[in-house]
């Protein structure tokens, strides 16, 4: 046996030795009093166990909230990925068509008419500041087609009737009298009445007016035989308020909304010479987009538009200095990144600011422009590079591609592509008048993952705009 070993248990022996009978009970007691017993013992490893199951529940829960919350971001930017596809693809394909037409009307749903023509099922008006915002959507049976056209059509104002640049040939002056009078066929007139029918109904007046009660005769009896031949009652012709009259067989055919046909009769309409009639803001300016859907396929594609009234040709060389037009802007854009990353599509709203830099009399000057707050995207902005003005505006270079005017900044990385065009407006009619407002398009590509197009609409404020 090992010496040391002998020593120790030599030693032991000793020390218990040492302790004494009485000791000895007492540290029995002492001991089995802190011994665990075997059922201590049981329950011990009974909660150890429940506790390790218990976690190892909880950290297989949490591995699979992690595993289902992964494939539900997958699934989501596969939902976008399949969204933004078709969207990205349009974007870069030929425009849906062309915008033939646009009327605007004050705080009222504009019209429009497109080229393939579409007949919109529904529409909607909003506002954006001073522009009137009208949606259109129609679902067919081949397309599915979504517009929205922005206008800045005001208030209408009020004329003489003698001085209304269609209205003072047809009235004329009634002798011996404050009065003036038109002869009214047909269904152009602005006129309305409470005894004009509706609901597209035809209404033939009996007459109530005896017009010459000096050649009435008498009947059998010697009383007054009258001899009545004309209907009268009153109504508006443009706003105006006067009388209607009218001779013969007199019938009035309703043709929807305010459109009625003075079908039958003589008619007259009558009205004091200083009558006003509402004129229509004929300075306007519009712009917007045009999205179409495929119901077979699910391919897009899109078309930007600008236009208005009293376009500038030619900027007078007598504006200099530099002028300041800020706006709203919208447009669609597709975010497409095929091997992961986010993607998206969709329409946006912006906020547009361009800058006139008019230079000396002898030069017409360069325009340029901002177009941030994207209503997706914060972190986005577009730069219009400046271009010089060519008559009243600037056009998109002839090769976008080798020569691009727009650079699309999301972050703190920018792309250049694409190109963007605008066209001065005034407030006065005339080819060389101050420019009020401008409108345009454009549309940026930001390397092999993002497409837009859109198109803005901005007026100069009036404390800084030159004026004509």
């Amino acid at each position: 046996m090992n010496t040391k070993l002998i020593a120790v248990l030599i030693l032991g022996s000793f020390v218990l030795a040492g302790c004494g009978s009485s000791g000895s009970n007492n540290s029995a007691q002492t001991m089995d009093d802190d011994t665990p017993t075997s059922t201590e013992t049981d329950t011990a490893s009974d909660l150890q166990d429940q506790l390790d199951a218990a976690e190892e529940r909880a950290r297989q829960a949490e591995a699979a909230k992690q595993q289902a919350e992964m494939e539900a971001e997958e699934a989501r930017q596969a939902a976008n990925r399949a969204e933004a596809r078709p969207a990205f693809a349009g974007l870069d394909a030929a425009a849906v068509g062309t915008i033939t037409s646009v009327t605007p009307k004050y705080r009222a749903r504009a019209t429009v008419v497109t080229n393939p023509a579409v007949t919109f099922a529904s529409s909607s008006l909003s506002s954006s500041g001073s522009w009137s915002v009208t949606t259109f959507s129609n679902a067919g049976s081949a397309n599915e087609d979504d517009l929205v056209v922005y206008t800045d059509m005001g208030a209408p104002t009020s004329v003489l009737i003698t001085e209304h640049s269609t209205y003072s040939s047809t009235f004329a002056a009634v002798a011996d009298t404050n009065n003036i009078r038109a002869t009214l066929t047909g269904n152009g007139n602005p006129i309305a009445s409470s005894r004009f029918p509706g609901g597209g109904r035809s209404t033939t007046y009996e007459h109530t007016v005896d017009s010459d009660p000096d050649t009435d005769g008498t009947d059998g009896d010697g009383n007054t035989r009258n001899d009545y031949d004309t209907t009268r009652f009153s109504g508006t012709f443009g706003g105006a308020s006067g009388t209607f009259e009218c001779t013969g067989t007199c019938t009035v055919q309703h043709q929807g909304g305010n459109v009625y046909n003075l079908s039958s009769g003589t008619w007259t309409f009558t009205t004091g010479k200083t009558a006003r009639v509402a004129v229509d803001d004929d300075s306007h300016m519009y712009f917007g987009w045009w999205k179409r859907e495929q119901i077979v396929g699910g391919s897009l594609s899109f078309a930007t538009f600008s236009n208005g009234t009293h376009e500038v040709d030619d900027i007078p060389d007598t504006l200099t200095g530099t002028a300041t037009y800020t706006g709203p802007a919208v447009g669609q854009y597709a975010i497409y990144q095929p091997a992961g990353g986010e993607s998206s599509a969709g329409s946006f709203t912006a906020s547009a600011a361009l800058t006139a830099n008019f230079g000396a009399a002898d030069a017409e000057g360069t325009l340029s422009g901002q177009v941030t707050n994207f209503s997706n995207d914060a972190d986005w902005s577009l730069t219009l590079m400046s271009q010089d003005i060519d008559g009243g505006g600037v056009a998109r270079p002839g090769d976008p591609v080798a020569n691009p005017s727009v650079s699309w900044t999301i972050g703190t990385h920018t792309e250049t592509g694409g190109a963007w065009d605008a066209q001065f407006f005034s407030d006065v009619d005339g080819s060389t008048s101050i420019p009020q407002g401008v409108a345009g398009t454009f549309d940026a590509q930001f390397g092999q993952v993002g497409r837009l197009v859109g198109a803005f609409g901005a007026h100069c404020p009036t404390s800084t705009c030159p004026r004509n």
